[in-house]
């Protein structure tokens, strides 16, 4: 089974590191609008995945095609602050 991850901020790559560490799923793909970051943080998963002997695969990225037929998705995404507000 995959589940794809919208948004890989804290929240979302929080969720993400959780379904990998208890080795829910076959695949992640997270997939967000900064896709330098979900792709980090997808290789962050994965490296740490090793240490706990998960099998799950993680990818990352800014191209929704990385989640396109999947049946279990988390959305959780919203406009970044810009600097100076609260």
């Amino acid at each position: 089974m995959k589940i794809s991850v919208v948004g890989a901020g804290n929240v979302g790559a929080s969720i993400a590191y959780a379904l990998c560490m208890r080795d829910f799923c076959d695949e992640i793909a997270l997939v967000d609008i900064f896709g330098d970051v979900a792709r980090a943080k997808a290789i962050d998963l994965a490296q740490s995945s090793c240490v706990f002997n998960a099998k799950t695969s993680v990818c990352g990225g800014d191209d929704f095609v990385l989640i396109e037929a999947q049946r279990h998705r988390h959305s959780h995404s919203w406009k970044p602050k810009k600097r100076g507000s609260n």
